[in-house]
């Protein structure tokens, strides 16, 4: 497909006990972004880290994204080159698509205004100032405007992220503050950046592989889902079943219908797996084909959660002195593939084996007569124990002196 006269024909997919459409192109759109955006936000999360607090990071914070961006639209053009043999587009190009509402900038300005608003608590409010006079210069500037869905999306964006999400973390700041405090709303803000920054870096990068998907790639960008008015469509509709409004018997038509008006939106997948669930992993399915990585991971530690729940409650069920039940169990538990070091039933499993064992034996030793037959080992291992479970036993006599038994 390539240029305006192309057909981004759809694609269907049954969620639900329904089908939904989604347009070719905004699969690839969305599957470039999704790889771009978790490459760099590799590179952009170990500098951020790696700067420890809110000063330092926002005296960085433009060396830390240039040195992002620039991986990226590298990156970028590497796939374009490969897949159109086009040699005329720069990786400087491609950088100048995020404009002037580069999510990113709305990232670094709301970093550096609440450092700002912060640091000017202390006594040193003037010099402070002065590096906010100095510090307005933008990262990412000018370049192709964007048609359609993502223009001003950006900045709205990480506006709703930080000022929602985090909102609660940190409101503003009025009267004095201890230097504790202070300190802890700089970190609180520190963190608000870093929980975010994977969105807010989806964001750039979905505007960039907009701005030249038409003009390099030949995909269609005026049939692209992911628009604001799209995106209000979902969430009013996914509030609506929340709030139970909608009646159960359209419940489920209602949620595909969400996740059809906005595709790539992850928060849409997770309240959609909240209100319904997963039984028939269509909704898994589709996040797998978008290369929705949170979404995937989010549904696959729910399962594994509810598979605990349940096996714990089977749990407080069994004869903890049946040992071959107590063995069964563990069998299932291990298929499940619920069975590790650090999980505590499995510690469980295995101490009631073991004690499972040891009370057998045990019994063996405390009615043990002398006058009678000898008790060996072949007698031991005739009841199912190995030549292990008869040393670890040993041992236990002789720290519990039955040593001359």
């Amino acid at each position: 497909a390539g240029g305006e006269n192309s057909n981004n024909y759809k694609e269907s997919y049954n969620l639900y006990g329904y089908s939904i459409s989604i347009p070719s192109d905004d699969v690839k759109i969305y599957k470039l972004a999704d790889q771009l955006s978790y490459f760099t936000h590799g590179i952009i999360l170990k500098k951020y880290e790696e700067a420890g607090n809110l000063e330092r990071l926002v005296k960085s914070f433009p060396s830390i994204i240039t040195e992002g961006y620039t991986a990226c639209a590298d990156k970028l053009l590497a796939v374009i080159t490969q897949a159109t043999k086009q040699y005329d587009l720069t990786a400087k190009d491609i950088l100048n698509v995020s404009n002037s509402s580069s999510a990113i900038n709305s990232l670094k300005k709301y970093l550096e205004s609440h450092y700002l608003e912060l640091v000017e608590e202390k006594e040193n409010a003037k010099m402070h100032r002065e590096y906010r006079k100095d510090s307005r210069s933008r990262l990412v500037g000018g370049g192709l405007s964007l048609k359609g869905a993502a223009k001003g999306m950006a900045a709205a964006g990480v506006f709703n992220m930080l000022t929602g999400a985090a909102h609660s973390m940190y409101n503003a700041v009025d009267g004095a503050f201890t230097n504790d405090k202070i300190a802890s709303q700089m970190h609180n803000v520190f963190l608000a950046g870093k929980e975010n920054l994977l969105d807010i870096i989806k964001l750039d990068m979905t505007t960039i592989v907009l701005g030249v998907a038409s003009r390099s790639l030949g995909l269609q960008v005026r049939d692209y889902s992911l628009t604001e008015e799209n995106a209000k469509k979902a969430i009013a509709i996914l509030d609506a079943v929340e709030a139970g409004r909608v009646p159960d018997g359209d419940i489920k038509e209602q949620v595909a219908k969400a996740i059809e008006c906005n595709v790539c939106n992850t928060n849409s997948y997770i309240k959609a797996f909240e209100i319904l669930g997963d039984d028939n992993k269509e909704l898994a399915a589709l996040a797998q084909k978008l290369s929705l990585q949170e979404v995937i991971d989010y549904i696959t530690a729910r399962e594994i959660e509810d598979k605990k729940q349940s096996f714990e409650q089977k749990f407080n069920q069994i004869d903890k002195t049946n040992r071959n039940e107590i063995i069964a169990y563990k069998k299932a538990l291990v298929e499940a593939g619920l069975y590790s070091d650090d999980y505590e039933l499995s510690k469980k499993l295995d101490d009631l084996i073991y004690n499972s064992q040891v009370v057998v034996i045990k019994s063996m030793v405390e009615n043990y007569d002398p006058r009678q037959a000898e008790i060996d080992s072949k007698t031991i291992v005739a009841q199912g124990f190995n030549k292990e479970i008869i040393a670890e036993y040993y041992d236990w006599m002789l720290r519990n002196d039955y040593a001359e038994n």
